[in-house]
């Protein structure tokens, strides 16, 4: 039994991968992580045999967690790296650590679902969109602010009238100040995200499948105009191709 965790820049998430796929999972945010609230959480698992990370959160988030699986279960982190090429994906960074771990997991659980080409779009703190050719080789990809940034960034350059608290916009126009920031964050990553898939799915002659997974996923799937196959679980799914791949 494997615990697999996700480390990103607001959350951590986990679920333990054994012969018949992913359970019990978890999720908690780590901008204040109170490590004993995690370890409680932890203590109700089985013994893992590997404690296995993806991480692209902060290096003191990074060490509290590695402190507290060794207090646990007296065992040191596997931290899962990007590379040049795994699962059937060729890397298209020439510095191939440059890419997100985050990233290059997505793209390779995508890989392994699929058989054609598709484009990973993850909306977190921050939306990335990645392309992979049918033969698995990476296009590339970009990296937006998310919902919640778009915001935050907003209404702490300005003198707004709003509560600086992130909130759930819409495609609609509004009739006050703190609904036209979120309905104008809503817009921007949607249109970006459209606009995106467009001139790719214009520029090949494949068919492309769209992945999308990221804690905005849901409310951001239901707006856009292709549809996506929605994972949240794509990044721990495709920690365990990764691994699976190392025994």
């Amino acid at each position: 039994m494997i615990l697999l965790l996700d480390l990103g820049n607001t959350a951590l998430k986990w679920s333990v991968s054994h012969k018949h796929g992913l359970s019990q999972h978890g999720w908690i945010e780590h901008s204040d992580l109170r490590v004993t609230e995690l370890e409680a959480l932890w203590k109700a698992l089985p013994r893992p045999d590997c404690v296995a990370i993806a991480s692209v959160g902060s290096s003191s988030a990074y060490e509290q967690i590695e402190g507290l699986v060794y207090k646990l279960w007296k065992t040191d982190l596997l931290r899962v790296q990007t590379c040049a090429e795994h699962g059937g994906v060729r890397n298209a960074y020439p510095a191939c650590n440059d890419l997100g771990v985050d990233r290059w997991a997505a793209m390779i659980a995508a890989r392994d679902m699929l058989t054609a080409a598709f484009c990973v779009i993850d909306c977190g703190t921050a939306i990335t969109i990645d392309m992979v050719a049918a033969d698995g080789q990476h296009q590339g990809g970009v990296i937006f602010p998310g919902l919640a940034m778009m915001q935050d960034s907003l209404l702490s350059k300005t003198h707004l009238p709003v509560d600086k608290v992130a909130k759930i916009g819409r495609l609609a126009m509004a009739d006050n100040t703190s609904d036209a920031v979120a309905n104008g964050a809503c817009y921007a990553c949607v249109a970006a995200i459209d606009r995106i898939l467009q001139e790719y799915v214009q520029g090949t002659d494949e068919e492309v499948s769209c992945v999308i997974t990221g804690g905005d996923s849901d409310r951001i799937r239901s707006l856009l105009q292709k549809t996506c196959l929605h994972d949240p679980d794509l990044v721990l799914k495709g920690m365990e191709v990764i691994l699976r791949g190392m025994q």
